[in-house]
């Protein structure tokens, strides 16, 4: 159990870190007075990006609150499929979510009359 806390608390770090680090640079960009200046800083992150894609995500909150809780279903914006899906928790400055394996998630679409996401856009 307590190779499994190391390794976590490494990864929470290694996630800060890059979490600032791309912050940073975001800020470094803005903050450039000069148009051209900031044209080429914002140009120069997008060339950096690896790939851009869009989910539909539906939100089934069941509970607010000091304990709150629900599921999170990201869906194919193409199909309208569910992709994945994840239980959420929270109370009080703490955040927890636990991914639904392929049975879950199919359970979950179903109580909830998610068969095609699609429909929750409005039009």
């Amino acid at each position: 159990m307590m190779i499994i806390d190391k390794e976590r608390e490494e990864n929470l770090k290694e996630a800060e870190r890059y979490y600032r680090l791309r912050m940073q640079d975001i800020t470094d960009a803005l903050g450039v007075s000069d148009d051209e200046q900031r044209e080429a800083k914002e140009q120069e992150l997008a060339e950096g990006v690896l790939s851009l894609s869009a989910t539909i995500v539906i939100k089934i909150e069941l509970s607010t609150g000091g304990g709150a809780d629900g599921f999170e279903i990201e869906c194919d914006p193409n199909t309208g499929g569910p992709l994945r899906g994840r239980h959420y928790y929270a109370h009080w400055l703490f955040y927890e979510e636990r991914p639904l394996d392929e049975n879950e998630l199919e359970k979950v679409c179903q109580a909830y009359g998610i068969f095609d996401a699609r429909e929750f856009i409005p039009r």
